[in-house]
């Protein structure tokens, strides 16, 4: 039976195979195929969100959100003015304008984090993603409360951006693509 050196066990071959290093491999890893999908997910996610809070607006210019405000504040036996549904109509308008330039902001900076290969890009996405699938589950859910065409079309968006995001939660939590991002401690 021979002895290690002196200091320690013998360092070397295990089992016949040296033991993995990253660093002989040479240079970085190829963007893995399932990176570039991620990449197109989140486009495809991003339009969906767009599409979905367009339409999701037009009842507020054809005057439908001021009808359903009236008959709510009338169901609650509450006076109002012509002003007060204006202002209702006015600020559903102003609260959807700014969750849309809210949602283009993070899609965009998710994106390009993306482009640029930041694992804090996968991560926010990550967040962004479970809330967002959550949110088209229950839009969705909410079509079938009252069924018009309208209704109908963005329950079936909803569904299809749930659809998305969660193959974006899947491919996002995908080994190789963490690898990819992750293989730069700058990211």
């Amino acid at each position: 039976m021979t002895q290690p050196p002196e200091g320690g066990p013998q360092q070397g071959p295990r089992f016949g195979t040296d033991p993995y290093d990253p660093s002989a491999v040479g240079g970085p890893m190829a963007e893995p195929r399932k990176f570039s999908r991620l990449k197109q997910l989140t486009l495809l996610s991003l339009a969906i969100f767009v599409v979905g809070t367009v339409l999701s607006m037009i009842p507020m210019f054809t005057g439908q959100t001021r009808e359903q405000t009236a008959e709510q504040f009338d169901t609650m036996g509450m006076q109002y003015t012509d002003a007060d549904l204006d202002g209702a109509v006015a600020g559903s308008i102003t609260f959807t304008a700014a969750v849309l330039v809210v949602g283009l902001i993070v899609y965009l900076l998710i994106y390009f984090g993306l482009v640029k290969t930041k694992n804090w890009a996968r991560v926010l996405g990550i967040v962004f993603a479970i809330l967002g699938t959550l949110m088209m589950l229950f839009v969705g859910a909410s079509g079938l409360l009252d069924p018009t065409g309208l209704n109908l079309l963005l329950m079936l968006l909803g569904l299809i951006g749930a659809v998305v995001g969660i193959f974006w939660l899947v491919t996002a939590f995908n080994g190789h693509v963490k690898a990819y991002l992750t293989q730069n401690v700058q990211s």
